[in-house]
């Protein structure tokens, strides 16, 4: 498995057709599971807030997994999943 982050708004912009197909294989998918929603949440954000996007491939390089995660520009370390979860 490979990790990486998706940190700046152009970078989620060019990855969002592949997030959405993902989305559409999903046994759970909603509107807020989507690229587009959480390019908007980004924009409404943006000033107060940081985006941490993982993305997770397996060894083969298909995507596997997309996790949202936001951040205080203050408090960079304290890491909250796009919604209200706490993630330390």
């Amino acid at each position: 498995m490979e990790c990486q982050f998706i940190n700046s708004y152009e970078e989620l912009e060019e990855f969002s057709s592949a997030w959405d197909s993902l989305v559409v294989k999903s046994e759970c998918s909603s509107f807020f599971s989507t690229a587009g929603f959480t390019r908007a949440w980004w924009r409404a954000y943006e000033k107060s807030r940081d985006m941490h996007i993982a993305v997770v491939k397996d060894g083969t390089g298909n995507l596997r997994l997309i996790a949202p995660f936001q951040s205080e520009k203050n408090n960079p370390w304290r890491w909250e999943s796009v919604g209200t979860n706490l993630i330390t």
